[in-house]
């Protein structure tokens, strides 16, 4: 592995990343303040596409998702909360910068 110089990391800085699982707490926090769901036992239903992973590919809760880290059940939760919202919601909570 090459060494790490002042521009590279300033280069390294400017890029954006996928938050991936690090979204899941902030995802779930907002979707409980909207009511999207009521708590963990929730259940949001699977729509019947193969997900790429069977423990995916059937209903999901807070209880189930957390722990696969299912894309499908974050991604449903962030579109109910609503696109417009997201970034508003989550720069409350301090993690969105644009």
């Amino acid at each position: 592995m090459g060494r790490l110089s002042i521009s590279t990391i300033a280069i390294e800085r400017k890029k954006r990343f996928l938050p991936a699982s690090t979204f899941k707490i902030p995802n779930t926090l907002i979707a409980l303040e909207e009511g999207v769901i009521q708590n963990e036992k929730d259940i949001i239903e699977w729509d019947g596409e193969d997900k790429g992973w069977s423990q995916w590919n059937k209903d999901q809760s807070l209880e189930t998702a957390f722990p696969l880290s299912c894309i499908w059940f974050y991604q449903e939760l962030a579109s109910r909360v609503g696109d417009k919202k997201i970034p508003v919601l989550s720069g409350a909570h301090g993690l969105w910068k644009p």
